[in-house]
């Protein structure tokens, strides 16, 4: 027998209080309800706050209007990928990003020199480009 928040003693196999009506749930199963709730709530935040994700938008906010600001598209077979490309003359970089299916998703894919052409790293981006406040990070695809 167990006891109903009412004060009635209950079967302990009943699922529901005879006297107050009230259902009666395991502990173990009211804490995976929960958990499961809870994930499925965290992944539904997730997936909301990365689908803002804009690092084209980001670098224009802080850094300002690019000096050259041009888009085009590139098909690779089944998959439709955007490019993005902000040119920014006195700090003399690229930025090139690109957006697979969502083109107000940017992401940074490379960074490079305007008068050399070479690459350059994070590190070498955020130094030139102060104004982005140590943000600017390429994005690379998780790999299965």
């Amino acid at each position: 027998m167990k006891k109903c928040g009412c004060g009635q003693a209950v079967a302990s196999n009943a699922r529901v209080c005879p006297q107050c009506g009230k259902r009666l749930t395991r502990p173990f199963v009211k804490a995976a309800a929960w958990l499961i709730a809870l994930s499925l709530g965290l992944s539904i935040i997730g997936r909301t706050v990365s689908s803002y994700h804009n690092d084209a938008a980001f670098v224009i906010q802080h850094c300002g209007q690019p000096d050259r600001d041009r888009v085009e598209n590139a098909d690779f077979g089944s998959e439709l990928l955007v490019g993005r490309h902000l040119v920014y003359g006195d700090y003399d970089t690229r930025l090139d990003f690109f957006a697979s299916g969502m083109p107000s998703r940017w992401r940074l894919v490379n960074v490079s020199s305007l008068n050399s052409g070479e690459n350059m790293t994070d590190e070498e981006a955020n130094r030139r480009m102060k104004c982005a406040e140590g943000k600017l990070h390429r994005w690379v695809p998780l790999k299965w």
